[in-house]
């Protein structure tokens, strides 16, 4: 990820709007301030439902390539993803327009969770050595393949509440994990998935 796109994430999580000074810096990704001391440090990651979900979304002009057929899908995608043609159906059920779509399968509730645990115990193995430039460490992360898009913030909580590991989020070294994620009309917003387990 890029700093632009931790900054986004960044204020996604605590806002504008506030006295600290937001230091860019490595080992975690930020380092908020105040009166010249450091209050908290936060690191920020992504997650995707595979590589080449990544890879479509971050790589320049893979996408569109694909779609207008001036490139070929690489080896490794061929099983994750397909250019297919589709129909837009209006409400009527009448076809509106044909169009050429890039079309592949999510994963289910329980693997995606499986994605999320994967990327807080990578991280959680690092925090050593984000305690070089802090004593409290948050993180971040955004989830680039809106893999858990909700209505409300039941229909998330309930399967997810029953399916990750609740020891792993207990005994978390970091302060708060912060989801940010995608609901309805493409609103962005955070969960903070420890301060939820108490609620």
């Amino acid at each position: 990820m890029d700093k632009e796109k931790e900054l986004v994430a960044f204020h996604s999580v605590f806002g504008r709007e506030h006295s600290y000074e937001v230091i860019a810096h490595e080992k975690p990704d930020f380092l908020v301030m105040d009166n010249s001391k450091v209050r908290l440090g936060v690191e920020v990651t992504e997650i995707y439902n595979q590589g080449t979900d990544a890879k479509l979304k971050n790589l320049n002009g893979y996408s569109l390539g694909l779609i207008d057929g001036t490139m070929n899908i690489h080896k490794r995608d061929k099983e994750h993803i397909k250019v297919e043609e589709a129909t837009l159906i209006d409400q009527d059920g009448k076809e509106k327009a044909k169009f050429m779509g890039i079309f592949q399968e999510m994963p289910s509730f329980k693997d995606k969770v499986i994605i999320l645990e994967n990327a807080i115990a990578k991280k959680e193995n690092k925090i050593n050595s984000y305690y070089g430039s802090c004593n409290v460490v948050d993180l971040i992360i955004v989830d680039s393949s809106n893999l858990f898009f909700h209505e409300n913030f039941e229909e998330f909580y309930r399967p997810f509440s029953i399916l990750y590991q609740k020891d792993m989020l207990m005994n978390s070294l970091f302060r708060e994990v912060y989801l940010v994620t995608t609901r309805k009309e493409n609103e962005r917003v955070f969960l903070p998935l420890r301060g939820n387990m108490f609620l």
